[in-house]
């Protein structure tokens, strides 16, 4: 088995998360955001989790809640070095 089929439903369940949250806040991350925004929320959830891992935590269903955020917000954050790549 290939690494990327392994990962797969990790990427789905991150979607599906990802969806979820924009059914309730729409996608006022691209319209107020910026890449300097999402970078921000990767740094303030990167902090979070390792908070988290330090102090055992890791079995809260919070913890990988906030992977899967974290993975989103790559995401988005790679969406506007390509938007901003395109429009130049």
């Amino acid at each position: 088995m290939s690494t990327a089929t392994d990962l797969e439903p990790i990427f789905e369940e991150a979607k599906a998360l990802l969806e979820e949250r924009e059914s309730l806040l729409g996608d006022s991350w691209r319209t107020k955001g910026n890449i300097r925004n999402a970078m921000s929320q990767i740094f303030r959830k990167q902090r979070y989790l390792e908070s988290m891992f330090d102090n055992k935590k890791t079995d809260d269903p919070r913890f990988t809640e906030d992977l899967k955020d974290l993975m989103n917000w790559c995401a988005m954050a790679l969406w506007f070095v390509k938007s901003e790549k395109e429009t130049k």
